[in-house]
């Protein structure tokens, strides 16, 4: 699941083909399934008759960053605009995919050769988006408005692998915590308990958390996890600091996130799902820089308030081309969020 959903196209606003996936692969699982005027999928999993467990929403975002395209210019290459936060800096050169109707033309984003330039000043600025293109292999306007237009959208063409402990793939933010939502209610019904529960995979996290505001209207849950895939910072010590911790590591289990810029977790919430990997021995970790957002800002506020928690796999070099994650922190990512479900009832705040 997680190869398919990393190969798959799905940039803020462009998520129809990751949703049609994950709804493929867990619609004979659940008893209710909607697409929202968002384009948020949520679904109901089906549980025991009896049970008086919080009424509980888990969420992933299906959007990744990528591009669009804005203009197609008289010498047929193609200008874009980003979605989601990518650095410049590593965007020359690097091969993409322009999604046009049901065809995926593969390109390239243009640089100038070392050759050509005019001095060590040029040689070393990091280039403006907006100055650069992708080349589709079109010599005039003409040529390339016959196979792209604007409008289109523009992915990083990485492909999925393995090697050794580790996976490497682009959006693992949030493609991850999608797969893994999809894996536990596909695969696992014997392992959940009996406990009915609630899934969204949400649409333009990455350019606002757009789709997150209005699921925890739709659904009103007393308890929430956002499943995500979140930045593990390690690297050479130039890059943090001799002093610094990274703020998660490869290897050592699911992050826990005690707060970030944009909410601060439920107590009690937090410490049962910290309850729950302590009496089942899985690793995890605390996430250790409180930057960045998530989905539990917006679920947070809704309503009257729900009590709320993240839960993140670990990534290398996310918003990037390609990331890299631990399968064991994958693993027992889904074996926590697996058995939180099955044991919501014993919540008692």
């Amino acid at each position: 699941m997680l190869e398919k959903l990393s190969n798959a196209f799905g940039t803020s606003g462009y998520e129809k083909e990751v949703r049609e996936l994950i709804l493929g692969a867990i619609e004979k699982r659940v008893d209710l399934h909607q697409v929202d005027t968002l384009g948020n999928l949520i679904v109901r999993v089906p549980g025991r008759t009896g049970y008086e467990g919080p009424r509980l929403l888990i969420s992933a975002h299906m959007d990744e960053v990528g591009f669009v395209v804005s203009e197609i210019t008289g010498a047929g290459n193609l200008k874009f605009h980003k979605i989601g936060g990518i650095d410049d800096r590593v965007l020359p050169s690097k091969r993409v995919v322009v999604r046009h109707g049901d065809e995926r033309l593969p390109g390239v984003i243009g640089m100038k050769s070392p050759h050509l330039h005019k001095n060590s000043e040029e040689f070393d600025k990091v280039i403006d988006h907006e100055k650069l293109y992708v080349d589709i292999g079109c010599t005039n306007k003409e040529e390339a408005e016959k196979i792209a237009s604007v409008g289109d959208g523009i992915y990083f063409a990485t492909k999925y692998f393995e090697q050794g402990k580790r996976a490497f793939g682009k959006c693992f933010d949030d493609r991850a915590g999608c797969a893994v939502i999809a894996e536990i209610i596909s695969r696992s019904p014997k392992l959940l308990g009996g406990t009915p529960f609630y899934a969204a995979f949400t649409t333009q996290e990455e350019i606002g958390v757009r789709g997150g505001r209005v699921i925890g209207r739709a659904i009103e849950p007393d308890t929430y996890i956002a499943v995500e895939g979140t930045a593990a910072g390690e690297g050479p010590p130039s890059w943090i600091g001799r002093d610094a911790s990274p703020s998660t590591e490869l290897g050592k289990g699911p992050a826990l996130s005690i707060l970030d810029h944009s909410h601060i977790a439920d107590p009690a919430w937090f410490e049962f799902v910290r309850a729950v990997a302590r009496e089942h021995r899985i690793p995890y970790q605390f996430k250790r820089y409180v930057t960045g957002g998530t989905e539990s800002s917006v679920v947070q506020r809704s309503m009257a308030g729900v009590r709320v928690v993240t839960v993140s796999v670990p990534v290398r070099y996310i918003h990037s081309p390609v990331g890299i994650l631990d399968r064991g922190d994958y693993r027992n990512l889904k074996r926590l969020i697996a058995a939180v479900i099955r044991r919501a009832e014993e919540f008692k705040p």
